[in-house]
């Protein structure tokens, strides 16, 4: 369907409604992309922080535990691998003593397993009043940014700092936008013009013949003085079917003027009529059988047998 002028106007003022913020959204996406916001980055950064905070707790635990595993007097690895020895030196005296080894074995190879990621645990932990204030700052910064911007998650926020980028883009790009959508809707309305103007053509060619086989359709079913005419009348919009106004006029006696059918036509008439009509469809679209409701509604006799 036609764009009408208010069309590009609406486009125009959306454009102008988003320049009005652009000061403002400039700055913001500005403000995003000085954050440098990763994903998954909030929770990454909080559960760093709390091992930091932790950090004393942490490491006097992970001290605690070496030391209860590895103490070369009293701790568990020791007296456990003394009493896998022990046992496995009991061989054919006592068979089940191997089998207790083995699985003490087991054991010992699982807790040196702990203890040396203990090992590396405590390595890594570091109680650094500095990388504290790091983390500390880059969540006041993410928390700051969640409020700024009413986020109800950090994954929210992301969503609208990427909706800021885009609406930016949009009106960078508007300009350009505007005139391509300009330049396809004159295309389009060239192209309808086109069209309407062959249907319109094609619409005057046809309808004398269609005229007249109207009427002598409705002479055969005892209207003599019917007149049929159609009335093409051009208008300023472009419909599905062109951009015309078509609209029969008819009428039964030889001094009244032909008028809207639906207006001045009675039943039986309007009945006739239709007959008419679809007789000339049915022969173009080359159907066999038409099956008609009540098509004689109105007439009797003579022209209900013609019809």
């Amino acid at each position: 369907q036609r764009s009408s002028p208010s069309g590009h106007a609406s486009i125009e003022e959306q454009m102008e409604s988003a320049r009005k913020d652009e000061e403002w959204l400039r700055y913001t996406v500005e403000e995003f992309r000085a954050a440098k916001l990763r994903e998954g980055e909030k929770a990454e950064t909080e559960q760093k922080l709390a091992i930091v905070e932790a950090a004393d707790r942490i490491g006097e635990a992970l001290t605690t535990l070496r030391n209860t595993l590895d103490d070369e007097e009293l701790g568990i690895l020791v007296s456990l691998s003394r009493s896998e020895r022990e046992l496995s030196s009991l061989g054919e005296n006592y068979p089940a003593g191997q089998s207790l080894a083995e699985r003490i074995h087991a054991v010992v190879e699982e807790l040196k397993d702990i203890s040396a990621t203990a090992r590396d645990e405590a390595d890594m932990i570091d109680a650094d009043p500095e990388k504290l204030q790091k983390l500390s700052d880059r969540l006041n910064t993410i928390y700051s940014l969640e409020i700024k911007h009413r986020a109800e998650s950090y994954d929210d926020l992301l969503a609208k700092a990427a909706a800021y980028e885009h609406k930016l883009a949009t009106i960078d790009n508007s300009d350009t936008e505007l005139r391509e959508l300009q330049q396809r809707i004159a295309d389009a309305e060239d192209e309808c013009r086109r069209v309407a103007t062959m249907i319109h053509d094609a619409r005057m060619g046809v309808c004398g013949n269609f005229e007249q086989k109207i009427v002598a359709i409705l002479q055969k079913l005892g209207m003599e003085d019917a007149r049929f005419e159609v009335a093409i009348t051009p208008i300023e919009t472009f419909t599905p079917t062109g951009s015309d106004n078509v609209a029969y006029l008819f009428t039964a006696n030889r001094t009244t003027k032909p008028a809207a059918i639906e207006r001045i036509a009675s039943g039986g008439e309007l009945s006739r009529v239709m007959l008419a009509l679809k007789a000339i469809l049915v022969e173009k679209i080359k159907l066999p059988t038409v099956i008609f409701d009540e098509i004689d509604t109105g007439v009797s006799g003579r022209i209900a047998d013609a019809m």
